[in-house]
């Protein structure tokens, strides 16, 4: 897992995706969002109440298709909510509980919590004054 901070929106996640394939010979998943772009992602959380370990937030490279969960059947607490190229998702029992099933996805994503995002901001406001 790498984090890494940028302040280039050209900076682009497949280019990235094909130079770690190439160097490492492995797929990763590579999401990029700026410094002013994370801002956003936190405010946005639609669980403010919720604990925010208990908070995780799918980022995808592209939005993700309206209506795509339409037919997903949550048979525990955790409730799921899509905002743009994110989805997030309340695990109120914490994320390693979780039997939440996704169904196929046109595209893959990266799950971070909430103090995590939160910390990234933090770390790009300093870095990149």
């Amino acid at each position: 897992m790498c984090h890494a901070l940028s302040d280039s929106a050209s900076t682009q996640s497949r280019d990235l995706q094909s130079k770690f394939y190439g160097r490492f010979d492995t797929f990763s998943i590579v999401v990029i969002r700026t410094a002013k772009e994370l801002g956003p992602i936190i405010s946005g959380n639609p669980f403010p109440k919720a604990k925010p370990e208990q908070v995780g937030v799918m980022l995808f490279v592209d939005p993700i298709p309206k209506g795509i969960f339409k037919d997903l059947k949550i048979a525990g607490p955790e409730k799921v909510e899509i905002s743009g190229r994110e989805i997030y998702i309340h695990f109120p029992n914490g994320m390693g509980r979780s039997k939440l099933k996704f169904p196929d996805m046109p595209q893959k994503g990266i799950v971070r919590n909430i103090n995590t995002i939160t910390k990234l901001a933090e770390l790009s406001r300093d870095t990149l004054k």
